[in-house]
């Protein structure tokens, strides 16, 4: 299968669904589809980055393609536009997004089959156009919405009057690690505990530090933040935890795998950058990275979290509220080996089960079969 993957996370930057998209354009060209990735070409980036394969650790196996993302028109949408225009000049047999804007345009401009991704319901103005964009776009031909979590699936058909048998439940995923070489951390004693993902609020960063405080004789590793982020926690870090900052994707593997355990601390409020609130929708991708390195996992018991992690089975499920829930996990984990290991192979079977992107990528498209007009047999 011919497919365009049209995403709007800039490349050169620390989004965690530009990692996602990364990941899924290379599981799919891994299941012989000829893959092309077509995001906007954004003047200001987060980061400078030459080889993008090599920085989120995937192979070169499908096409990047740039488009314009400047309005040449006020009131114009450069991206969707280009995006269409592509679609025209490379007929694929699938258009995936996770744009509204790409689409309401493509599924009424454009001969192809489409299927949309979509891992929370925005808020404000952004739940408004999404609403106005989805009522806009044409069902005819759209195979499939893909979403992250059955809370979502529930609320996308209610919001978006998506049909039910139209809506897949895809939790997110990571690749398998295989034999990851756990990375060289010198110099430092005590137990590891290691987190890596966001520092914005509802991720518990701040729970985090609390356990640091009560459990002096671990050591807790931290990876990810902004530098005004890591600057405004650097001022009040217990002496036990280390930041790390930002690493590349294809790093993070090594280092989770020289922890004992990690943590998945999210509250009962999770926002994203714009300050929409996630915490019902979370397929966390963090999850899957420390299931995938096989080592034990202490998470928030949340709806979400539920959905991958069993308690005692596959890792150990705490209050977010109460601190002294995550010191015993931890304290019970630090004296037990044997349930360290348990927790981590078990949590690893699971993973190569049903959470690797291999898998999800058959799972996103399982079924679809398309003919040349765009619509599905």
């Amino acid at each position: 299968m011919r497919l365009l993957y049209a995403s709007h996370a800039p490349l050169r930057s620390r989004r965690a669904d530009a990692v996602n998209v990364m990941r899924m354009c290379e599981a799919l060209a891994k299941e012989g589809h000829k893959v092309e990735l077509a995001v906007p070409n954004y003047r200001r980036t987060d980061l400078r980055i030459e080889d993008l394969y090599a920085y989120y650790g995937v192979e070169p196996i499908f096409q990047i393609r740039f488009l314009p993302a400047r309005m040449a028109v006020q009131g114009t949408n450069p991206y969707a536009l280009a995006v269409l225009q592509r679609v025209h000049q490379t007929r694929p047999d699938l258009l995936y997004t996770r744009s509204a804007k790409v689409l309401a345009l493509c599924s009424r401009l454009a001969r192809v089959r489409l299927l949309v991704e979509i891992h929370h319901i925005p808020s404000g103005m952004d739940r408004a156009a999404w609403r106005i964009l989805t009522r806009i776009a044409g069902q005819e031909r759209l195979a499939r919405v893909v979403v992250i979590n059955r809370a979502l699936a529930e609320a996308v058909s209610r919001e978006y009057g998506f049909p039910a048998e139209l809506v897949a439940v895809v939790p997110s995923a990571a690749p398998d690690p295989a034999r990851v070489k756990p990375a060289a951390i010198a110099g430092d004693k005590g137990f590891p505990v290691g987190y890596a993902g966001a520092f914005r609020p509802g991720h518990g960063i701040d729970l985090i530090f609390e356990l640091a405080r009560r459990l002096p004789d671990m050591q807790f590793y931290l990876w990810g933040g902004t530098k005004e982020e890591l600057a405004t926690f650097a001022e009040r870090k217990p002496e036990n935890v280390k930041l790390y900052g930002w690493v590349p994707p294809a790093a993070i593997p090594s280092y989770l795998a020289a922890m004992e355990v990690l943590l998945a601390p999210y509250q009962r409020r999770v926002t994203t950058e714009g300050g929409t609130d996630i915490a019902r929708w979370i397929s966390p991708t963090k999850l899957f990275d420390y299931m995938a390195v096989g080592r034990a996992v202490v998470a928030s018991d949340l709806p979400s979290v539920r959905e991958v992690l069993c308690h005692g089975k596959t890792g150990l499920l705490c209050d977010p509220d109460s601190v002294d829930e995550w010191c015993l996990a931890l304290q019970s984990l630090r004296a037990h080996a044997e349930l360290r290991n348990r927790l981590g192979a078990n949590a690893r079977r699971r993973f190569l089960e049903c959470y690797s992107t291999q898998i999800r990528a058959q799972r996103v498209i399982e079924g679809l079969t398309i003919d040349r007009d765009g619509r599905k047999r």
